[in-house]
Parts: structure tokens; C-alpha cells; sequence
């Protein structure tokens, strides 16, 4: 067991992978937060799924159309500079949202608007703090961290519903200090990236933006696994989430319970997630690793 232990979580001996990591939960949990949250108050505002597929649509076109963008720029700007800058975006969204919920001004398109911002911050936070994390961990430990960055994210979607769904609740708290208390995981990860080491600085390359966008999919086109996998998980995506969006109406109109219970569905959901998450990470970087993806 300790063995076990040991090989699965081998990366978290690294401080400063310790310290991103630690910030991505925070940031984890509050982005799950966000789509129950987001779902209850956009289905209570509509009473109709097509408000919360509305919602949650205006978040994946700004990420869907800005994530080759964004993984550009990680290569050309700090990465460090970029998370942060993304972080406080985020954080700053979720506030307003807050505010304008505790204020009773909130609307479907004040919800759609702050999807989307938090989406385009989305776009550029992720492949700057993928490549971070890279530069921070050691070389024979990075399929092991890559692994515990999905434990994480996993970790989180059992954590984030319950959180939310306790918040919205408590009749003082509801929606408004949900999307408070998301701002204040979001100060969390913030100093987590304020303590960390500066990201080496960026290599100069001749190409443009759009020409490293267009050398990115030919790489991903003449590759046949890599090929495979970018289409599985954009399938996946498309038609195994969009379930999220049907969730509070399946659950008010057919179950007859409040839409607030979508929390316990999507936390068991992730459940499943963070075993195989963890099984995974347990042999991210073991010799068998190669023969187990061919």
C-alpha cells in the first residue's frame, strides 16, 4: 500500500507542483460550483432547459473558439502572467454575478454574459497552466502529474455540487453567496499562483499566431492516435455533457423534486471519475504505460 501510495502520488512531492495543484482544486471546485449554480438560477429564472442550454452554450463557444488561440499564446507570453490574469477575470465574473443576484437584477443574459466571459478566461488559463505545470514537475514524473491534474478536476465534481447545493440551500446564503463564496476559491488559487516560482521566459519563433494554430492541427491530422483522441474527447464533450442542461428540468418536472437535488446526481456522476482518475495516476509513469495505450 505504501508503495501504491507512493507511485500514485509521486508528484505531490514537488513543492511547487504541490502549490498549482492545491490552486487548480480551488479553482476546480468553484467552476463546478459555477455550472450547478448557473443551471438552478438560469432553469428558475426560464423554468425551461432552453435558458440553461443558453447559458451553458455562450461558456463552450468562447472556449471551443478560442482554445487553439490560447494555447498559442502560452507559448509566446508568461505563463504565469496569463494564469493570473485569467484568474482574476474569473474571480471578478463570479462576483458580479453574485452581486447582481443578491440585487434581484439578475437576467439570462447577465448569466450568458458572465459564461461567456468566464469561458474566453477559460480559453488561455488552461493551456498556460497545463504547460506550467510541465515546466515545474520533473521529467520522469509529468505523465504522473498530467494523471493528478484529472484526480483533481474529478475530486472536485464530487465536492463542488455538495458544496453548492448546501449554499443554495441556506436561505441567507442561495445563489448569491454561492457565486461569493466561488469568488473566494478563486482568491485562493490566485495566491497559490502568486507564490509560485516565474515560468521560464518564452522562446522567440518565427511563426504567427495562426501559423502555429495551423502547424497545431496539422500535427494533430498526420498523427492517427493523436488524431483518435482529440475526436473522441470533442465527441464526448458534444453529446455526453450536454446532459448537464436537461438535468434541472428532468429533475422539477419529471422526478417532482426541486432542481436544487441536480447536486446529488452530479456528484455520484463524479464518483466514477475520480476512481479511474486514480487508477490511472497510479501508473501514469510506469514501464507498462506504452504498451497500455497502443
Amino acid at each position: 500500500m505504501g508503495s501504491w501510495f507512493r507511485d500514485t502520488f509521486a508528484a505531490l512531492a514537488e513543492r511547487n507542483f504541490r502549490i498549482l495543484w492545491t490552486g487548480s482544486l480551488l479553482a476546480f471546485i468553484a467552476f463546478f460550483m459555477s455550472t450547478v449554480v448557473q443551471s438552478v438560477v438560469a432553469f428558475d429564472l426560464s423554468g425551461n432547459n432552453r435558458a440553461v442550454g443558453f447559458v451553458v452554450f455562450a461558456q463552450g463557444i468562447a472556449q471551443l473558439a478560442l482554445g487553439p488561440l490560447g494555447g498559442a499564446l502560452a507559448d509566446r507570453l508568461s505563463k504565469k502572467a496569463v494564469i493570473l490574469a485569467c484568474q482574476t477575470t474569473i474571480f471578478s465574473a463570479f462576483v458580479a454575478l453574485g452581486l447582481l443576484v443578491a440585487t434581484d437584477v439578475i437576467t439570462i443574459g447577465y448569466l450568458a454574459g458572465g459564461s461567456f466571459v468566464i469561458g474566453v478566461a477559460f480559453s488561455f488559463l488552461g493551456p498556460s497552466r497545463q504547460a506550467f505545470m510541465l515546466e515545474l514537475v520533473d521529467g520522469d514524473r509529468r505523465g504522473n502529474a498530467v494523471a493528478l491534474s484529472q484526480v483533481a478536476l474529478n475530486a472536485s465534481r464530487i465536492v463542488a455540487p455538495l458544496v453548492a447545493g448546501a449554499m443554495l440551500a441556506v436561505g441567507f446564503l442561495g445563489a448569491a453567496g454561492a457565486f461569493l463564496g466561488m469568488g473566494v476559491l478563486y482568491v485562493g488559487a490566485i495566491v497559490c499562483t502568486i507564490v509560485l516560482p516565474p515560468s521560464r521566459t518564452p522562446s522567440g519563433t518565427s511563426r504567427s499566431v495562426l501559423g502555429d494554430i495551423a502547424s497545431g492541427l496539422a500535427y494533430v491530422r498526420d498523427h492517427a492516435r493523436l488524431r483518435r483522441l482529440v475526436l473522441s474527447y470533442v465527441l464526448v464533450i458534444m453529446f455526453g455533457f450536454t446532459y448537464v442542461t436537461l438535468l434541472p428540468g428532468l429533475v422539477e418536472n419529471e422526478l417532482h423534486r426541486d432542481a436544487k437535488s441536480i447536486t446529488l446526481l452530479l456528484g455520484v456522476n463524479a464518483v466514477g471519475g475520480l476512481g479511474a482518475s486514480i487508477g490511472v495516476a497510479s501508473r501514469a509513469d510506469s514501464s507498462t504505460r506504452a504498451r497500455s495505450t497502443r
